[in-house]
């Protein structure tokens, strides 16, 4: 079976005492056949270091102004995907091994999907799985089930929402996600916990 590529969108923004764990998790995947958009806000500290010593031809860095929102990097990393489908993840989380191949494998009918996701914070973990299989705009809206670090989705089907919503404000990826379900009537949930989001003490 012809194994699809998938595009991972990294924003970035002074991120090197995070990062390294969240690529570290990318480069750990069974499945392969991946590439990794960063978008960097010209951070000041060592992430671009930090990029460069990972070494690989999988990498491509793009630079976008810190004036831009976070809605505008994960657009521009969508613009730049060659892939069938877009994995969101945010360059303090970082995934499980199987995360991809999971997804890969059950996204192809949905166009869409989520999985389970831990909240870290130092040793903590607070685990999210149970929500319903499919996830609808009421779930969406009430249980704010969807984690962006947890998301694939097709690549045609969000370059045109990004690009209508590349400046938003607030909560970027809630709106994408919202208008995501109205088009698709329901999106798949994986109840696996396959994403790891770090609460920062700031966050």
């Amino acid at each position: 079976i012809q194994m699809k590529k998938i595009s991972i969108v990294i924003p970035t923004y002074n991120s090197e005492l995070t990062l390294g764990k969240t690529l570290k998790s990318v480069f750990n995947q069974t499945y392969k056949n991946f590439e990794v958009f960063i978008v960097d806000s010209y951070s000041k500290d060592g992430t671009k270091k930090l990029i460069k010593s990972f070494n690989s031809k999988k990498i491509k860095v793009f630079n976008v102004p810190n004036s831009k929102k976070l809605s505008y990097a994960r657009y521009y990393g969508i613009k730049q995907a060659k892939g069938s489908f877009v994995a969101f993840l945010d360059s303090d989380d970082y995934w499980d091994k199987k995360k991809l191949h999971i997804q890969s494998k059950l996204i192809k009918k949905y166009k869409f999907c989520s999985t389970g996701f831990s909240l870290v914070k130092g040793k903590k973990k607070l685990s999210f799985i149970n929500y319903p299989k499919f996830i609808s705009i009421k779930s969406l809206l009430y249980d704010r089930p969807i984690a962006n670090s947890s998301v694939m989705v097709d690549r045609n089907l969000i370059y045109k929402i990004s690009k209508k919503y590349q400046n938003v404000d607030y909560a970027e990826d809630y709106l994408w996600w919202i208008i995501v379900l109205k088009k698709l009537k329901k999106t798949l949930f994986i109840n696996k916990n396959l994403t790891f989001v770090r609460v920062m003490d700031k966050s």
